[in-house]
C-alpha cells in the first residue's frame, strides 16, 4: 500500500514538473501572439509595396521627400513587430 502511494506521488511530482515546463514554454515563446505579429506585419508590407507600386504607375515624381516617407512607414512597421517581440519576451 505504501508503495502506491510512493508510485503515485512520483506520477503526480512528474506530471506537475511537466505542467511548469510546458507553461513556461508558452509563456517564453507566445507563438501565437508572434505570429499574429508577423501576419499583421506582413500585411502592412504588402499595403506599403501597394502604395508604392501605385504611386510607380501614377507617374508621381518620386523626390527625397517621398523616399522617406516611404523608409518611415517601412521602420514604422519593422518598430511594431520589434516592440511586441521585445515586450512578449519581457512578461
Amino acid at each position: 500500500m505504501e508503495e502506491i502511494q510512493d508510485t503515485l506521488r512520483i506520477i503526480a511530482l512528474i506530471i506537475s514538473g511537466c505542467i511548469t515546463v510546458i507553461s513556461a514554454y508558452n509563456t517564453f515563446f507566445d507563438n501565437k501572439g508572434m505570429w499574429i505579429a508577423y501576419n499583421n506585419a506582413l500585411n502592412e508590407i504588402y499595403k506599403l509595396k501597394l502604395e508604392i507600386s501605385f504611386a510607380e504607375k501614377q507617374g508621381v515624381p518620386v523626390d527625397d521627400k517621398t523616399i522617406e516617407s516611404f523608409k518611415n512607414q517601412y521602420q514604422d512597421i519593422l518598430d511594431k513587430v520589434n516592440n511586441k517581440w521585445t515586450e512578449s519576451k519581457s512578461k
